[in-house]
C-alpha cells in the first residue's frame, strides 16, 4: 500500500514536471516566433514610402537635442530631409544625387551613394541577427530580452539588449507595436552616457511627387566638393 502510495506521488511528480516543460518549451517556441514576425515586419520592400524619425538626444550636459529626419521615396526617386538641408536621388532615368541647403542656397553634386535596392528595402532598427538561427541563440542564451510593457497607456513588445561588444557597448531597448509588430521607438544610452530616443513613422504609398520635388537650383550657389582632403 506504501509503495503504491510513493510510485503514485512519484508519477504525479514526473507528470507536472513534464507538463512545466511542455510549457517552457511552448513558451518558447511562442516568443521565437514573435521575434521572426517583428524581424519580417520591420524588412520592408516598398516603391512608395514615407519614413519619419523624430530624434530626441539629452547628453551629459542635460542639453537637449531635437531633431526630424523624413525619408521620401517614390518612382526612382530618393529624398533625405533634415532641417533646412537634405539630399536627393534620382535614379532613373540617370542617377543624379544633391546635397541641398535651402536656408544658405547651397547645393553640392555629390556622387551617387545609395544604392536603389537598399532605399526601397526599408529596414526599421530591431537590432537583431540578420539569421533566425543567430536569432534564436540569442534569444535563448539571454543576449536579447523579450517582454511586454506599457508605454503611454499602451502595451508593447520590447526588445532589450545589455551594454556588451555586439551593441557598441550601448544599452538599447526597442518598443514594437503588437498589432503591426513594427518598430516605432527605440531608447539609446551610449558608450558616452548621451540618452538617445527616436520614434518611427512608417506611411506606406503616401509620398507624392511634390514631396519628391527638387527645388529649381538657379539662384543656388554650388559649393565644389573637394575630395582630396
Amino acid at each position: 500500500m506504501e509503495k503504491q502510495k510513493r510510485e503514485k506521488i512519484i508519477k504525479i511528480i514526473l507528470e507536472i514536471i513534464l507538463i512545466v516543460l511542455i510549457l517552457i518549451i511552448l513558451n518558447i517556441i511562442y516568443k521565437f516566433f514573435i521575434i521572426q514576425k517583428i524581424w519580417d515586419a520591420n524588412h520592408i520592400f516598398s516603391t512608395n514610402y514615407l519614413l519619419i524619425e523624430e530624434r530626441k538626444i539629452q547628453n551629459e550636459n542635460e542639453e537637449t537635442i531635437y531633431g526630424l529626419i523624413k525619408d521620401y521615396y517614390k518612382d526612382g526617386k530618393f529624398k533625405k530631409e533634415q532641417g533646412n538641408s537634405y539630399s536627393y536621388e534620382i535614379f532613373r532615368p540617370e542617377r543624379l544625387s544633391y546635397a541641398i541647403d535651402t536656408e544658405t542656397k547651397e547645393y553640392s553634386k555629390l556622387p551617387p551613394a545609395l544604392l536603389e535596392e537598399w532605399v526601397t528595402n526599408i529596414e526599421l532598427p530591431t537590432f537583431l541577427p540578420d539569421t533566425a538561427r543567430k536569432r534564436f541563440t540569442t534569444f535563448i542564451i539571454g543576449k536579447t530580452g523579450f517582454d511586454t510593457e506599457e508605454y503611454e497607456g499602451k502595451k508593447y513588445y520590447t526588445l532589450s539588449y545589455e551594454a556588451s561588444k555586439e551593441t557598441n557597448y550601448s544599452t538599447i531597448k526597442v518598443w514594437i507595436d503588437k498589432e503591426t509588430c513594427r518598430v516605432i521607438r527605440t531608447e539609446i544610452i551610449d558608450i558616452k552616457g548621451d540618452y538617445n530616443v527616436s520614434d518611427y513613422t512608417l506611411n506606406l504609398n503616401e509620398a507624392t511627387d511634390e514631396d519628391l520635388e527638387m527645388p529649381d537650383l538657379t539662384e543656388y550657389i554650388e559649393k565644389p566638393i573637394n575630395y582630396s582632403t
